[in-house]
Protein backbone atom coordinates (compact mmCIF):
# COMPACT_ATOMS: atom_id res chain seq x y z
CA UNK A 1 0.00 0.00 0.00
CA UNK A 2 2.88 2.39 0.79
CA UNK A 3 4.30 1.76 -2.67
CA UNK A 4 0.96 2.63 -4.25
CA UNK A 5 0.70 5.96 -2.34
CA UNK A 6 4.28 6.76 -3.31
CA UNK A 7 3.45 6.06 -6.97
CA UNK A 8 0.35 8.33 -6.84
CA UNK A 9 2.39 11.17 -5.27
CA UNK A 10 5.07 10.73 -7.91
CA UNK A 11 2.44 10.93 -10.70
CA UNK A 12 0.91 14.08 -9.20
CA UNK A 13 4.35 15.72 -8.95
CA UNK A 14 5.05 14.79 -12.58
CA UNK A 15 1.75 16.31 -13.73
CA UNK A 16 2.42 19.52 -11.76
CA UNK A 17 5.93 19.76 -13.28
CA UNK A 18 4.58 19.33 -16.82
CA UNK A 19 1.89 21.94 -16.14
CA UNK A 20 4.50 24.44 -14.87
CA UNK A 21 6.72 23.92 -17.92
CA UNK A 22 3.74 24.36 -20.25
CA UNK A 23 2.58 27.54 -18.50
CA UNK A 24 6.13 28.93 -18.57
CA UNK A 25 6.35 28.16 -22.31
CA UNK A 26 3.04 29.90 -23.01
CA UNK A 27 3.91 32.94 -20.91
CA UNK A 28 7.34 33.31 -22.51
CA UNK A 29 5.86 33.47 -26.05
CA UNK A 30 5.72 36.98 -27.53
CA UNK A 31 2.17 38.28 -27.65
CA UNK A 32 0.83 39.24 -31.04
CA UNK A 33 -1.97 41.71 -30.80
CA UNK A 34 -4.60 42.32 -33.40
CA UNK A 35 -4.39 45.74 -34.95
CA UNK A 36 -7.39 46.35 -37.11
CA UNK A 37 -7.99 49.44 -39.09
CA UNK A 38 -11.36 50.08 -40.52
CA UNK A 39 -11.86 48.71 -43.98
CA UNK A 40 -11.80 51.67 -46.29
CA UNK A 41 -13.76 51.98 -49.49
CA UNK A 42 -11.37 52.90 -52.28
CA UNK A 43 -13.77 53.01 -55.20
CA UNK A 44 -15.12 50.75 -57.91
CA UNK A 45 -13.40 48.60 -60.51
CA UNK A 46 -13.42 51.12 -63.38
CA UNK A 47 -14.14 48.77 -66.28
CA UNK A 48 -16.37 46.03 -64.84
CA UNK A 49 -19.75 45.46 -63.23
CA UNK A 50 -21.76 42.37 -62.28
CA UNK A 51 -25.24 41.76 -63.61
CA UNK A 52 -27.81 39.18 -62.50
CA UNK A 53 -30.16 37.99 -65.26
CA UNK A 54 -33.34 35.98 -64.78
CA UNK A 55 -33.58 32.37 -65.95
CA UNK A 56 -35.24 33.22 -69.28
CA UNK A 57 -32.38 35.55 -70.27
CA UNK A 58 -29.73 33.13 -68.99
CA UNK A 59 -31.11 30.34 -71.16
CA UNK A 60 -31.25 32.65 -74.19
CA UNK A 61 -27.72 34.08 -73.91
CA UNK A 62 -25.17 32.68 -76.33
CA UNK A 63 -22.45 32.29 -73.68
CA UNK A 64 -19.61 31.48 -76.07
CA UNK A 65 -20.39 34.56 -78.19
CA UNK A 66 -20.74 36.66 -75.02
CA UNK A 67 -17.36 35.46 -73.77
CA UNK A 68 -15.62 36.18 -77.07
CA UNK A 69 -17.28 39.40 -78.23
CA UNK A 70 -19.53 40.71 -75.47
CA UNK A 71 -22.62 40.08 -77.63
CA UNK A 72 -25.42 37.90 -76.27
CA UNK A 73 -27.80 37.33 -79.15
CA UNK A 74 -30.47 39.30 -77.23
CA UNK A 75 -31.26 42.60 -78.96
CA UNK A 76 -31.75 44.99 -75.97
CA UNK A 77 -28.59 43.65 -74.27
CA UNK A 78 -26.56 43.85 -77.46
CA UNK A 79 -27.69 47.43 -78.20
CA UNK A 80 -26.71 48.55 -74.71
CA UNK A 81 -23.49 46.55 -74.94
CA UNK A 82 -22.56 48.23 -78.19
CA UNK A 83 -23.36 51.67 -76.74
CA UNK A 84 -21.22 50.99 -73.62
CA UNK A 85 -18.49 49.15 -75.56
CA UNK A 86 -18.86 45.83 -73.74
CA UNK A 87 -15.88 43.60 -74.47
CA UNK A 88 -16.93 40.40 -72.67
CA UNK A 89 -19.68 38.86 -70.56
CA UNK A 90 -18.41 36.09 -68.30
CA UNK A 91 -20.88 33.78 -66.59
CA UNK A 92 -19.66 33.43 -63.00
CA UNK A 93 -21.35 30.16 -61.97
CA UNK A 94 -22.34 28.28 -65.15
CA UNK A 95 -22.82 24.89 -63.48
CA UNK A 96 -24.49 26.01 -60.27
CA UNK A 97 -27.57 23.95 -59.38
CA UNK A 98 -30.85 25.65 -58.59
CA UNK A 99 -31.39 26.00 -54.85
CA UNK A 100 -34.59 26.67 -52.94
CA UNK A 101 -34.55 28.74 -49.77
CA UNK A 102 -37.59 29.99 -47.84
CA UNK A 103 -39.85 29.55 -50.83
CA UNK A 104 -37.51 31.34 -53.25
CA UNK A 105 -35.44 29.85 -56.04
CA UNK A 106 -31.78 30.84 -55.98
CA UNK A 107 -30.13 30.64 -59.41
CA UNK A 108 -26.47 31.65 -59.36
CA UNK A 109 -26.17 30.92 -63.10
CA UNK A 110 -27.63 34.38 -63.74
CA UNK A 111 -24.57 36.27 -62.44
CA UNK A 112 -22.31 37.63 -65.18
CA UNK A 113 -19.29 39.91 -65.05
CA UNK A 114 -19.55 42.59 -67.73
CA UNK A 115 -16.17 43.88 -68.92
CA UNK A 116 -15.99 47.14 -70.84
CA UNK A 117 -13.32 48.16 -73.35
CA UNK A 118 -12.39 51.20 -71.27
CA UNK A 119 -13.17 52.89 -67.95
CA UNK A 120 -16.83 53.83 -67.59
CA UNK A 121 -19.14 55.44 -65.05
CA UNK A 122 -20.03 52.10 -63.49
CA UNK A 123 -22.97 53.37 -61.43
CA UNK A 124 -24.60 54.83 -64.58
CA UNK A 125 -23.98 51.56 -66.45
CA UNK A 126 -25.69 49.64 -63.65
CA UNK A 127 -28.69 51.96 -63.87
CA UNK A 128 -28.92 51.36 -67.64
CA UNK A 129 -28.74 47.57 -67.23
CA UNK A 130 -31.45 47.60 -64.51
CA UNK A 131 -33.87 49.17 -67.03
CA UNK A 132 -33.68 46.13 -69.34
CA UNK A 133 -36.42 43.52 -68.82
CA UNK A 134 -34.94 40.30 -67.44
CA UNK A 135 -32.20 42.03 -65.47
CA UNK A 136 -32.69 41.29 -61.77
CA UNK A 137 -29.82 43.45 -60.54
CA UNK A 138 -26.65 45.21 -61.66
CA UNK A 139 -23.91 46.31 -59.29
CA UNK A 140 -20.50 47.95 -59.46
CA UNK A 141 -17.61 45.94 -57.99
CA UNK A 142 -16.32 47.69 -54.88
CA UNK A 143 -12.68 47.86 -53.85
CA UNK A 144 -11.89 47.93 -50.12
CA UNK A 145 -8.60 47.99 -48.25
CA UNK A 146 -8.05 45.46 -45.48
CA UNK A 147 -5.40 45.77 -42.78
CA UNK A 148 -5.08 43.12 -40.08
CA UNK A 149 -2.34 41.41 -38.12
CA UNK A 150 -3.03 37.80 -37.05
CA UNK A 151 -3.91 37.17 -33.39
CA UNK A 152 -2.29 33.72 -33.40
CA UNK A 153 0.19 33.48 -30.51
CA UNK A 154 2.16 30.87 -32.47
CA UNK A 155 2.31 32.93 -35.65
CA UNK A 156 6.10 33.32 -35.37
CA UNK A 157 6.48 29.54 -35.39
CA UNK A 158 4.70 29.07 -38.70
CA UNK A 159 7.78 28.76 -40.86
CA UNK A 160 5.82 28.21 -44.07
CA UNK A 161 4.37 31.73 -44.04
CA UNK A 162 7.80 33.10 -44.94
CA UNK A 163 7.47 31.17 -48.19
CA UNK A 164 4.35 33.12 -49.13
CA UNK A 165 5.95 36.57 -48.77
CA UNK A 166 3.65 37.58 -45.88
CA UNK A 167 5.13 40.49 -43.97
CA UNK A 168 4.26 41.75 -40.52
Amino acid sequence: MKGFHFFIRLCILAIISIFQVTVHHIISQPMITVKMSNSEFVGYVPDQIVVNFDGVIVNAINTSLALETGRTGIEPLDELGQHLQVRRLIQRFPNAPLRHYQGKTIDLRGWFTVKFSDSVEVENCCDLYRQIPGVIDAQPIGIHTVDIVPNDGNFNQQWHLDQSMIMI
